[in-house]
C-alpha cells in the first residue's frame, strides 16, 4: 500500500494511505500497529508503547468509565500527548511521537497540534499517521533516519 506524506497548513508532518480505505477504530488501528511493531522490529519495540490516553465517547451516565477517567487525570494524563512513543534516538532527533488517527475520521485537536509543536522544539519528531499502515510508515521512516 502507498503511504503520502504530506504537510498541512499549521506545518505537521502527516502521513496517509494514497487510496480509499476501511475506516475502523481507532483502537483496532492501536492493536495492529502495536502488534506489526512488535514482529517488525522486535528490538526496538522494548523502547516503543503506546500511551494509554484517551478521553473520548464516555457517557456522563456511565459512572464506571466517568470514575476512570477522572483517576486518569489524577495520575497526570494530559491532553494532546500522542498515542505511540518510540523512545529511540535518530538523526537528530531524541525520540518520535505518533498520534494516531483513524484513515478518514477524526481531526487534530488543539492540544495535539500544541503537544505536537512544544515536543518538536525539543528535538523530537512528531507525526501524525492515519491509519496503522501510515503510523508504521512514519517509524519505518523514522528509524531509518542517518
Amino acid at each position: 500500500m502507498e503511504i503520502l506524506t504530506t504537510t498541512n497548513r499549521a506545518g505537521l508532518t502527516i502521513y496517509k494511505p494514497a487510496t480509499k480505505q476501511v475506516d475502523r477504530t481507532e483502537d483496532l488501528e492501536q492493536i495492529d500497529l502495536n502488534n506489526y511493531c512488535a514482529k517488525l522490529w522486535p528490538i526496538e519495540y522494548e523502547s516503543m508503547w503506546h500511551t494509554v490516553n484517551e478521553s473520548g465517547g464516555v457517557k456522563k451516565d456511565d459512572w464506571r468509565k466517568l470514575r476512570q477517567q477522572e483517576t486518569f487525570k489524577r495520575m497526570g494524563r494530559k491532553k494532546g500527548v500522542s498515542d505511540w512513543i518510540v523512545m529511540i534516538p535518530s538523526g537528530e532527533y531524541h525520540g518520535l511521537f505518533v498520534e494516531l488517527k483513524r484513515c478518514h475520521t477524526g481531526s487534530i485537536t488543539k492540544e495535539q497540534k500544541e503537544f505536537a509543536i512544544r515536543q518538536s522544539a525539543l528535538g523530537y519528531r512528531v507525526v501524525f499517521a492515519r491509519g496503522f499502515r501510515a503510523a508504521l510508515k512514519a517509524i519505518e521512516d523514522y528509524l531509518n533516519l542517518s
